[in-house]
């Protein structure tokens, strides 16, 4: 059987999805020879693979109906630049719902990666309309068993579930060792981490007053202002991400994710660090397979009594890092590209 030829297709670029693309472009690269269309300021980022440029002009993102239009600019560019009937599977590494839902070909196989598609289609019912009317040829590639569940029940689409890429590079004991303890706490203190940006404010107020009222905590995250105390230090953005990621006790995590994944969170799976979920169904579902690293609590307050077990966590760690490995990827998206209802998709047969 002669290599499957794979087109990849990144039309949102967004560059908090640049490690994960990287991977999961070299992922397919394991399966056939891919290429990929995307912006060119992106192409720099993407090694062993052949390259077709989307024009710069239809990168704009806001507001949301200039960006729908660029999208299907976007996706009428492809559809009448490059030959897709050359290829044998077509995926998008992202896509914008509206758009797709327009322009995609009814006849033309698909496979549709998901981000945050459907928890943003849950908030309004005119998304969700254009949700359950994607082509019936896509196939949904997702990051949980909720999310698959989720695709299959609400539009009988195919779904598959394919693991998050854990980053190995960060993962080397020389850079943990090395990373110095954030400005403020000393080696007495635990620290939290909270880096993602859809911590809601009244709780972001709420791990404030709890390091404030526990001494042997400290308090590093992500806010709309910088604010820096005694036992807490918030900003906008962080230089040293890498360094406090690698330094940190705790990484906390307070957003309520329904059917999306959080990147932070596998981030800090991949080192090892302990995570303090709130009840959501995507730290439910990691806690069920890795329950001695996720570790799911009910109230900021119970933090004080978080006790992690060291060789319960190493034994999850290991599990994780093979689930999440980029060969488990390979593996698995050849398996679904290969056994989906589209094999080798049949592009020219439109």
């Amino acid at each position: 059987m002669s290599p499957m030829r794979i087109l990849a297709i990144e039309p949102l670029a967004p560059r908090g999805h640049i490690r994960l693309n990287a991977c999961l472009v070299g992922c397919l690269a394991g399966i056939g020879p891919t290429t990929l269309a995307t912006f060119e300021e992106y192409h720099c980022h993407f090694r062993g693979v052949s390259r077709i440029r989307i024009p710069r002009r239809f990168k704009h993102a806001q507001p949301p109906l200039r960006c729908r239009l660029n999208q299907l600019q976007i996706l009428r560019h492809v559809l009448t630049g490059v030959r897709v009937e050359n290829y044998d599977v077509v995926v998008f590494l992202s896509y914008e719902t509206v758009s797709m839902a327009i322009c995609w070909p009814r006849w033309l196989p698909v496979f549709l990666i998901e981000h945050n598609n459907i928890d943003n289609v849950l908030e309004s019912p005119l998304k969700r309309w254009f949700y359950r009317r994607l082509p019936g040829t896509a196939h949904h590639l997702v990051f949980m068993d909720g999310m698959a569940g989720y695709v299959i029940e609400q539009t009988g689409r195919p779904a598959s579930h394919i693991p998050y890429p854990c980053y190995g590079d960060r993962c080397l004991p020389d850079r943990r060792s090395q990373a110095e303890r954030p400005c403020g706490a000393d080696a007495g203190k635990k620290v939290i981490f909270c880096p993602s940006r859809s911590t809601p404010r009244h709780l972001l107020n709420r791990l404030k007053a709890f390091v404030l009222e526990n001494e042997g905590f400290f308090l590093v995250a992500k806010g709309e202002q910088t604010e820096r105390g005694e036992r807490f230090d918030i900003r906008p953005f962080f230089d040293d991400y890498d360094q406090i990621m690698l330094s940190t006790d705790y990484v906390f995590f307070g957003g309520q994710y329904r059917y999306r994944v959080s990147a932070v969170v596998f981030e800090a799976l991949s080192l090892a660090k302990p995570v303090l979920v709130l009840d959501c169904p995507f730290g439910q579902e990691l806690g069920q397979a890795y329950p001695r690293l996720v570790i799911p609590i009910r109230d900021v307050g119970d933090i004080r009594n978080v006790a992690p077990e060291p060789e319960g966590m190493e034994a999850d760690h290991r599990r994780f890092l093979a689930a999440h490995a980029p060969e488990a990827i390979t593996l698995r998206l050849a398996e679904i590209l290969q056994g989906s209802r589209f094999p080798r998709c049949g592009l020219a047969a439109g």
